[in-house]
């Protein structure tokens, strides 16, 4: 979930509950004030009836034909003495003119004339004109709360998404970003001191970074140089021991068991080296390559090593498919698919080389299919095959990254397969 959105969902959860609550004291506050004016009118209406009556006057008829009556009915001492002076209830009331009932507000109150008489006055209006006029209010009180509840949204979703935009803007920085090529520190200029704070942390990581991977890349470049010198003098000096005559038997083959492992790692070295200026950038230059003009060489190179352990091999493809990439990593990724293809055929078994389209595979027999969750990775080579550094497939996957191609691990028909799908 987004920021905003949560912050959305929690602020119309208030304004919900405020605008509720306020609307029902609202709506309480009105319709009892209404109830309130129309009792008032009942007192005094009352007031003047009674005055009219104690003084021998005439009263108005008990109908007016204006919803209003009332009626007056001598009392008992009892019901005089119980009855509070004023009294208000709802009931239903008689209309002759409309020949119903109806709703109405009614005020009871006893009264004595001179004599000590006591009467009982009951005056009533209706009340089914204020039930409509509630029911009117309601509706419009809950228009206007509807319009002013999404008012408010809308409101703060535009200004907490204003005040937001350094942030996205700073997240799109650091999704964007890329230690290979620094853009630089993220531009600050938000007045908000918790994001100030905030890019300014995140350019002082972003700099350490920086400078940590640019130390990195300076170590492994010397330590790659310093390295290359000692590995090449200790073959030669092997190789020339190797050319002595007067050593016996047993003094050639222990050389050549310390000869195996520095071939080895000088092998490691370039393979960790070529890594290393893959991920950094270091080859640049783009160019069509013919893959058939490419691998047919290689292949041609590679028929000594294939005939030493029988193996067989065959090459089809479309003549003219090409792709875009760096001459130098293209031959290492074709490269390195035949001699892993090589290393892990059994004496006597089959390489066979194919593209079409956009999509190259090699495909070796094998008798078990390998673990394509980390086939890729670094180190991750077989134990049967010494001569492996464990590095070939890792850079075959970080060409293909580089390049936006994907490679892709199956087993079919006692098959091993490694295809890789080349982007336009």
């Amino acid at each position: 979930m987004r920021l905003i959105d949560d912050i959305m969902i929690k602020v119309a959860a208030v304004t919900a509950v405020l605008l509720m609550v306020w609307a029902i004291v609202f709506y309480a506050a009105i319709t009892d004030e209404m109830v309130d004016e129309i009792d008032d009118s009942l007192e005094l209406t009352a007031e003047n009836i009674i005055t009219d009556f104690l003084a021998g006057e005439s009263n108005p008829p008990q109908e007016t034909g204006s919803n209003n009556s009332y009626s007056i009915k001598k009392a008992t001492a009892s019901l005089s003495s119980s009855y509070p002076y004023y009294k208000f209830e709802d009931r239903d009331i008689w209309i002759d003119d409309k020949d119903e009932t109806e709703p109405a507000r009614v005020l009871s109150m006893v009264f004595k004339d001179k004599d000590n008489q006591a009467y009982l006055l009951e005056v009533a209006t209706p009340t089914f004109d204020i039930a409509d006029l509630k029911r009117t209010l309601l509706l419009m009180i809950a228009i206007l709360y509807a319009l002013l509840f999404l008012a408010v949204l809308m409101t703060a979703y535009f200004a907490v998404e204003k005040s937001m935009q350094p942030l996205y803007s700073m997240l799109g920085w650091m999704d964007s970003f890329n230690l290979r090529n620094n853009n630089g520190p993220f531009k600050n200029e938000t007045g908000i001191t918790e994001f100030r704070q905030l890019i300014e942390a995140a350019n002082n990581q972003v700099k350490r970074m920086t400078d940590m991977y640019e130390r990195q890349n300076q170590f492994v470049d010397n330590a790659a140089h310093e390295m290359q010198t000692p590995l090449a003098i200790a073959m030669n000096r092997i190789e020339e021991l190797q050319q002595n005559p007067e050593l016996d038997e047993s003094t050639l083959d222990s050389l050549a068991g310390i000869k195996a492992p520095l071939r080895r790692l000088s092998r490691l070295h370039r393979d960790m080296l070529n890594l290393s200026r893959i991920e950094n950038g270091a080859y640049i230059d783009r160019q069509d390559i013919n893959i058939r003009d490419l691998i047919a060489p290689m292949a041609e190179d590679f028929q000594d090593i294939f005939s030493e352990k029988g193996l067989e091999y065959s090459i089809s493809g479309n003549r003219e498919t090409t792709v875009n990439m760096n001459a130098a990593l293209a031959e290492l990724l074709f490269g390195n698919l035949l001699r892993n293809a090589w290393l892990h055929t059994s004496p006597g078994g089959k390489i066979e080389i194919s593209w079409d389209g956009r999509e190259f595979s090699v495909s070796n027999s094998g008798e078990a299919p390998l673990d394509g969750n980390i086939i890729f990775e670094r180190f991750r080579h077989n134990s049967k095959s010494p001569n492996s550094s464990g590095l070939g497939l890792a850079i075959c996957r970080s060409i293909c990254t580089r390049y936006g191609f994907s490679i892709e691990y199956s087993y079919k028909k006692n098959k091993h397969f490694f295809t890789i799908l080349i982007s336009l």
